[in-house]
């Protein structure tokens, strides 16, 4: 039987009420990364995207269906409302993560059920990050003129160019200048493309159908990624493949598993030592960790971060009720050595787990580890592998960052995680 999940999405065959929930779906994903440059656009997009599901589901006669797995997500919602009437205490935390119970009721409805869904939420999320690629170019042109070509005649611009490790400036600073937005959020995205991208290779290859893949959609999210250059997005990336290569040993494709992992190899030998750049970007961190002698301070961000995590640490076993009402960089900031505080700045947790055990005290974080081996059962109850890949993503970044705090972080979580965790019946790979 013919796979659904690979037909070409056409405004000409599509009803317009098809086309219509794909441009709002667009537009939506699309505006997430202009919460920093122009917040009104995300309100905009999700209040007519709540309004179409609900006249969708009006006219159609349908009712809300809730899955009991969307109910399971409300708990980011009931944690901080809990919180907020027993210290009685506003928290910004609680408004926040009001989009969980929105996508709920989305979720719920007919309009977001079954695989064509699951794949129309691909594309569009895929088309977004083509558009905000574009916007980032600007960033890349405008860094090379301000800082070279506006400053040196051409031929001699290209000389500075090549003897400078600008990588890091240029990706961290100057590729997400134009979105305002920390490297990692958007790299989130693009794995989770990157996630389905896969899976959706594997799906054609199990078919026979290798002329149809689509190889411009599949390298250019990994070009992306590469860009942005997060550290922990190139480790989740391995991982991905990692994961693509045992399921092609799994189908006995070993033909492919052999060149497909050659390639593998030889473009990351190719990139380390053609490209020091980014060998810098990936070893900085240790190298300038290890030349302090491992010490806790500020001198690499490596070692920043372990102090941050460390003074959380402290701060948790000194309270393991938690702080609902205070600020966590507050907390974090009173709490460091002194002699670091002219350098530091005031920084949360940069760890879930942590974040929510100073926000919450040991019940958030027994609650966030119970979330997870759910989902982690439920994964390995459906043989979801697209689950898997968001639930990796999600677990790996909250290792180093605190992105349930962060409202682009929440969306990640509140779209597709949510998307998934309800739709995990609706297998669409194994």
């Amino acid at each position: 039987m013919k796979a659904i999940f690979f037909k070409k999405i056409s405004f000409q065959d599509s009803s317009g009420k098809d086309a219509l929930f794909f441009f709002l779906i667009v537009l939506y994903l699309f505006s997430i990364f202009l919460l920093e440059k122009f917040l009104p656009l995300n309100r905009i997009a999700l209040c007519l995207l709540f309004v179409f599901g609900v006249f969708h589901k009006n006219k159609e006669n349908d009712r809300f269906v809730f899955n009991r797995n969307g109910f399971l997500m409300q708990v980011f919602i009931l944690l901080p409302l809990f919180y907020t009437i027993l210290e009685q205490c506003n928290s910004r935390i609680l408004a926040l993560n009001i989009i969980y119970l929105i996508f709920f009721f989305l979720f719920s409805t007919q309009w977001f059920k079954g695989p064509e869904t699951t794949y129309t939420i691909y594309r569009a999320l895929y088309v977004s990050l083509m558009l905000v690629f574009g916007i980032c170019l600007f960033g890349i042109a405008q860094y090379f003129y301000e800082n070279f070509f506006s400053i040196f005649p051409f031929d001699r611009a290209i000389v500075e160019i090549r003897n400078t490790l600008w990588w890091n400036a240029f990706v961290h600073k100057s590729l997400m200048h134009p979105l305002g937005l920390h490297p990692s959020y958007v790299s989130i995205f693009c794995l989770a493309v990157i996630n389905w991208n896969l899976n959706e290779v594997l799906e054609k290859l199990k078919q026979n159908l290798v002329m149809e893949i689509n190889k411009i959609s599949l390298i250019l999210p990994i070009f992306f990624l590469l860009l942005i250059s997060s550290k922990m997005a190139y480790a989740l990336l391995m991982i991905l493949l990692f994961i693509f290569l045992v399921r092609l040993f799994r189908h006995k494709m070993y033909k492919l598993l052999f060149l497909i992992s050659t390639i593998i190899v030889l473009t990351t030998i190719s990139i380390f030592s053609y490209f020091p750049s980014i060998k810098h970007r990936v070893t900085v961190d240790y190298v300038e960790f290890k030349k302090s002698g491992f010490k806790l301070d500020n001198v690499s961000k490596a070692s920043e971060r372990l102090l941050v995590w460390n003074t959380s640490w402290r701060l948790l076993k000194k309270n393991p009720k938690g702080s609902y009402c205070e600020d966590t960089k507050d907390l974090i900031w009173s709490a460091l050595e002194k002699q670091n505080k002219a350098e530091l700045e005031k920084k949360n947790a940069h760890n879930n787990f942590l974040e929510f055990g100073l926000r919450y005290g040991l019940v958030g974080v027994l609650v966030l580890m119970l979330f997870i081996g759910y989902s982690v059962l439920k994964v390995v109850q459906n043989k979801d592998v697209t689950l898997l890949g968001i639930l990796l993503i999600f677990f790996m970044f909250s290792i180093v960052e605190a992105t349930l705090v962060r409202e682009i972080g929440v969306i990640f979580m509140a779209f597709l995680f949510q998307f998934h965790l309800i739709n995990t019946q609706n297998k669409c790979y194994k």
